[in-house]
């Protein structure tokens, strides 16, 4: 038997003279296959009982109009029962003489209400991945069991802009194969919500390729086609040409030239553009072979879906038998915020992304924060102290609680520079004010390591050498999935006082592998600098392709940059008054391809204009002043001085002096070593920066 590479039911919809058009590149069958659904139709096995089919909705997102509501997908439930029951409404519609041969397998569609551990669902998986943004292969994300489940995958983005496409067929089924399932676009889901009316009979067309059914026309994903010499192998599904608009009159292939066709006829009929297998926007009906087929397919042992039905997977699934088992809908939790990062003084916004109903009640936590809780739906905290706080949401309905806790989500800094002027940050130090933000909450993160940086020192270390997900390495699929697709990670400075500084100048050494052709390559690190702790980031450099990539490596390596690999980036950058407490921001974004990121020794450079005049009538005495001796600060006390520090020559605080001390007169002991040191005065209005040596 022909192994199929990827079964894929491609469905691409565009507007032509303003209607819908479904495409599809769905493969042709076989030989081998017409052979099996003669035999299929033949089959005395199939019944007319109702066959009920466990589902299970998987909704791949990142928080965006891709996590679809539990409404929308009951509203597709709820249209795709009534196809396959020919419940639907517009069966009045069908034009003759295929009024006479409507049918449908009457199979029943329920939500799972038992996942595969055994734990309550309501048959809805909600899944915050990078992987929404499908690209080939596909990834089955979190798959359940085929043989127990439909798993239908919902996506942000498909290839090309395909709607949706089906993983395997049943015809290539083995025991133990690879996950089967459908993969749809979410704006192609229901006819509510970001779905509509016109497209919501996509996935009826896809639920027909999962139990067996051909396109009635030869495999071209253009109007028109190639020919008519093609067989769906059901007679009573007359040949035509691939069409795109609901003429229903049109008859564009002669069957009197397949004599299987002609034979179930006797005349040479219409084409069957009510079809749910068709590309028309007015489909609305299944002929009678085609709902045996399916119906064949889904009770014979050999093609993976005949223990979906059985009265040991409805009860294993929580389906069945008999009546509707309410799903048990605990709710669904998810939490972002306007900004993970702020300065004190600021608020922190939050907003459930849950999609629960109004009679949802919320229960945030936050240590630290003011307020500490909040039932409120989309809080607002404020944090009176810096540090890095956890956050947690609990989500109630009447049948229970789901709860998430974040850790570090909060990221408060304080309200002033960590750094004044020019300053070199090599990584030595452990007594940094770097923050890292992982958004995925995976594996991949920005890591303080003590080696393998420049000359083997120490530097920031992303890993992004992911080990293959062995699960799914699945025959149908055309490489190794290394789940890096969409990754970001951030990377952010301390802040740096740039008031006084001219000539401004931003460099830091990195180096990056990959398996990706520079050329083609989607990785992409991206600088930008705030000045008003990060509520507006501004793009500074970025760097793609070539100028990224250092050298190929083999995904799963774990590539350590030698000396010739590592490469400098320096950009300029204009500092004015409102650069009081500057930060730089790293962004990398992950493709499959990536490997390990390393960033060392950032620098800023530039002039730093000490004896700034901004605040007078200060007097700093003596100077020079020797070690171990004192020296004073005078001032007016109507300046109101909030900040008094010492920084060395690279603008690196040394130590912070007491206001209240200098109010009262009291000198201050010199006890650092001999040199060049800058001392830096801050009011609410006013800044002055003195130059002190110390003998």
């Amino acid at each position: 038997m022909k192994k199929l590479l990827l079964f894929l039911c491609l469905i691409a919809f565009q507007f032509v003279n303003a209607q819908t058009v479904f495409k599809c590149n769905h493969p042709d069958p076989t030989t081998e296959n017409l052979k099996q659904i003669s035999s299929l139709l033949n089959s005395s096995t199939k019944s007319g009982t109702k066959r009920i089919i466990p589902v299970v909705f998987h909704v791949l997102h990142q928080n965006g109009p891709e996590n679809i509501s539990d409404a929308q997908i009951l509203d597709q439930m709820d249209i795709l029962n009534k196809d396959f029951q020919k419940l639907n409404a517009d069966t009045i519609d069908i034009v003759s003489p295929f009024d006479t041969i409507f049918n449908a397998p009457n199979f029943e569609f329920r939500l799972a209400t038992i996942d595969p551990n055994g734990n309550p669902t309501n048959g809805i998986d909600r899944i915050y991945t990078p992987l929404t943004n499908n690209q080939n292969p596909f990834i089955a994300v979190n798959s359940w069991s085929s043989e127990k489940y439909v798993n239908i995958w919902i996506l942000k983005s498909t290839v090309s802009g395909v709607a949706g496409y089906n993983l395997t067929s049943p015809y290539y089924y083995t025991p133990n194969s690879c996950p089967s399932g459908i993969a749809m676009l979410h704006t192609y889901i229901g006819s509510v919500g970001t779905g509509s009316l016109a497209t919501s009979r996509a996935l009826t067309h896809e639920m027909g390729h999962y139990f067996g059914l051909f396109h009635m026309w030869d495999d071209i994903n253009s109007p028109g086609g190639v020919g008519c010499l093609f067989s769906d192998g059901l007679p009573d599904t007359p040949n035509g040409l691939l069409s795109i608009n609901c003429l229903i009159n049109t008859n564009t292939c002669d069957d009197t030239s397949d004599p299987a066709t002609f034979a179930y006829w006797g005349y040479d009929v219409i084409d069957n553009i009510q079809n749910f297998m068709s590309y028309s926007y007015c489909s609305n009906m299944f002929t009678n072979m085609q709902a045996d087929l399916m119906r064949s397919v889904g009770e014979n042992p050999l093609y993976g879906r005949y223990n979906l039905h059985t009265d040991s997977n409805l009860i294993a699934t929580g389906t069945g038998p008999g009546p509707i088992i309410a799903p048990i809908n605990l709710p669904y939790v998810e939490f972002g915020s306007t900004n993970q990062f702020m300065c004190l003084g600021d608020s922190m916004q939050f907003t459930n992304s849950c999609g629960n109903p109004a009679s949802t009640s919320y229960l945030w936590s936050f240590p630290g924060g003011s307020p500490s809780s909040s039932t409120l739906p989309n809080p607002s905290v404020f944090y009176p102290t810096n540090g890095l706080y956890d956050v947690t949401l609990a989500v109630t309905n009447p049948n229970g609680t789901s709860t998430i806790t974040k850790s570090i989500f909060a990221q408060v800094v304080g309200n002033w520079a960590d750094y004044t002027g020019p300053t070199q940050q090599v990584f030595d130090s452990l007594s940094l004010f770097w923050l890292v933000q992982n958004q995925e909450v995976n594996s991949t993160k920005f890591e303080l390591i003590p080696n393998q940086g420049v000359s083997n020192s120490a530097c920031y270390k992303l890993t992004n050498n992911f080990v293959p997900d062995t699960t799914i390495a699945c025959w149908y699929q055309t490489s190794t999935i290394y789940n890096l697709l969409g990754n970001k990670d951030v990377l952010i400075s301390p802040a740096y006082d740039l008031r006084t500084t001219t000539a401004v100048t931003v460099s830091f050494d990195y180096a990056f592998a990959s398996a990706s052709n520079p050329i083609s390559a989607s990785e992409k690190l991206i600088v930008y600098s705030s000045r008003n702790c990060g509520q507006t980031w501004i793009q500074r450099a970025i760097l793609t392709g070539t100028d990224l990539i250092a050298t190929f490596a083999l995904q799963g390596s774990d590539f350590i940059p030698s000396s010739s690999q590592w490469t400098t980036k320096t950009f300029n950058y204009t500092a004015n008054n409102l650069d009081d407490k500057t930060r730089f921001k790293f962004e990398f974004t992950a493709s499959d391809s990536s490997n390990n990121l390393f960033i060392d020794n950032f620098i800023v450079t530039g002039n730093l204009n000490v004896g700034s005049n901004e605040l007078n009538n200060i007097e700093i005495y003596p100077n020079p002043v020797t070690f171990n001796q004192f020296f004073n600060i005078q001032f007016e006390e109507e300046l109101e001085i909030q900040k008094i520090e010492v920084l060395d020559a690279k603008g690196s605080k040394v130590k912070t002096l007491n206001v209240n001390d200098v109010i009262e007169n009291k000198g201050f002991l010199i006890d650092i070593e001999a040199g060049y040191y800058l001392l830096r005065i801050e009011n609410q209005t006013g800044l002055r920066i003195e130059k002190v040596i110390v003998n």
